[in-house]
């Protein structure tokens, strides 16, 4: 079954968001995603480090009770337009989200988020006419890296230009994955973000039994993925005792025929000996040797 997430829970106010992220965990969302907005990356004195769950655990027990454990991220986004601000997101206070996304304002700026910035997600304004074209092949090199495109569609319901504009700029990225937008594909953009802030790090060893509540998935995940592998491997098992005992039995066979063969060639060159020693003695047989 798949699990569906959202990966732009708007900040607001402290009891507000909790109640928002209580609603989304009960409406059976697994993830959510607190988005934190800077206006441009040189603001991101303004944005405070990813906070902790801010639902309490009472909440969840009662909103989760018997399904599935839900999960809250944090995600930093802001706008660029200048070259010179890229090297700023690998900071290690923009780095510490969960979720790092940026929305190019020009062309130049939307092929490096493209081909090198360690970003998760693209933000497209789908609400207003785009300021320069999306090609179909920088698409699919930002696909390949594991990076998603983010269609925030809230603004179409506030007037007609917008819903136009938008239905008309989400064709240009959009095949056939209006399911996959908030299944699939949230759950690949997430092994990206954790994958991307490992990748320059040292390797930590803990006990599964001193993990915390909110990394005990991680068990949870691998249990299931070795649990396929070993029914894989069972399966691979009896097929092979099966091709085995098939090969076996005909080799039993052979045999049996073989000895058969060799008893009735004994007994044709026994028969041919009485006949050589009849004629010795002059006794003729009308027996066609």
């Amino acid at each position: 079954m798949a699990n569906f997430m959202d990966f732009n829970v708007q900040i607001s106010e402290k009891q507000s968001l909790a109640k928002t992220l209580a609603m989304a965990a009960k409406l059976g969302y697994s993830v959510a995603a607190v988005n934190h907005c800077a206006p441009s990356i040189d603001s991101i004195h303004a944005i405070p480090l990813p906070e902790t769950l801010k639902v309490d655990a009472e909440t969840l027990k009662n909103i989760m009770a018997g399904t599935k454990k839900f999960r809250q991220l944090s995600r930093f986004s802001t706008i660029m337009e200048d070259v010179a601000q890229l090297q700023k997101l690998n900071t290690p206070e923009i780095q510490a989200f969960d979720l790092v996304a940026v929305q190019p304002l020009t062309e130049k700026i939307f092929h490096v988020a493209v081909s090198s910035l360690k970003i998760d997600i693209i933000t497209v304004d789908v609400t207003q006419k785009l300021p320069y074209p999306i090609k179909r092949p920088l698409i699919n090199v930002a696909l390949e890296r594991g990076i998603y495109f983010e269609i925030q569609y809230s603004p179409a319901i506030r007037d007609s230009t917008s819903r136009k504009y938008m239905i008309a700029n989400a064709q240009t990225l959009i095949r056939e994955q209006a399911k996959a937008a908030i299944t699939t594909n949230c759950q690949s953009l997430l092994l990206h973000s954790e994958s991307r802030k490992i990748t320059k790090s040292t390797v930590g060893v803990v006990h599964k039994t001193k993990l915390e509540e909110k990394d005990k998935w991680i068990i949870e995940q691998n249990s299931a993925n070795s649990k396929n592998k070993s029914e894989s491997r069972l399966t691979d098992s009896e097929s092979r005792k099966t091709d085995i005992k098939t090969d076996n039995n005909s080799k039993s066979v052979k045999r049996v025929l073989d000895g058969r063969q060799s008893d009735d060639i004994t007994e044709v060159k026994k028969l041919k000996l009485d006949f050589k020693c009849m004629e010795a003695n002059g006794i003729k047989s009308d027996v066609i040797k």
